[in-house]
């Protein structure tokens, strides 16, 4: 329960994704660097949360304290690397049914996940990612790994 408290409070207001290079600005608001400047773009520059403007001449500074907490959040815990939610999970962040696992962040997401954060990660069904990572040991040596590498090799 504090890990998605945690997560909640470092979500971006725009992406709603966890803070990337997180930006403070004058009115205390936080979001990814991309996110406002992207913001500012198409909305001109003013908080998207409190409306404050942004004052001419002042420049975004990188908020350290925070950038050092996201590293230390993304770092996390060790994860169990298997993708075995429990039936009817649902994602912590977006309450989405989690459908997929991101194999390069080694976990299970859901499609709103995909699309924000894991955009440019191999991803997988569960399923496929649960049957690939099965071991049957086939009757010999060699376990599952023999088996994969076989099935790679056709």
């Amino acid at each position: 329960m504090a890990a998605q408290l945690l997560e909640e409070k470092l979500t971006c207001a725009i992406c709603l994704g966890l803070y990337r290079d997180p930006v403070t600005l004058p009115c205390g608001h936080n979001f990814c660097g991309a996110c406002i400047r992207d913001w500012w773009g198409r909305c001109g520059k003013a908080c998207p949360e409190c409306r404050e403007p942004f004052p001419d001449g002042a420049e975004l500074r990188r908020n350290v304290a925070l950038s050092g907490v996201m590293e230390v959040v993304r770092a996390g815990p060790a994860r169990d690397p298997g993708p075995e939610p429990c039936p009817g999970a649902r994602c912590p962040r977006h309450g989405r049914p989690l459908e997929l696992f991101c194999r390069t962040e080694g976990r299970c997401v859901c499609s709103v996940c995909t699309v924000r954060e894991c955009r440019l990660h191999e991803r997988a069904l569960l399923d496929a990612e649960r049957l690939e990572r099965e071991v049957t040991p086939p009757t010999g040596t060699g376990g599952g790994r023999a088996r994969r590498s076989l099935a790679t090799a056709r």
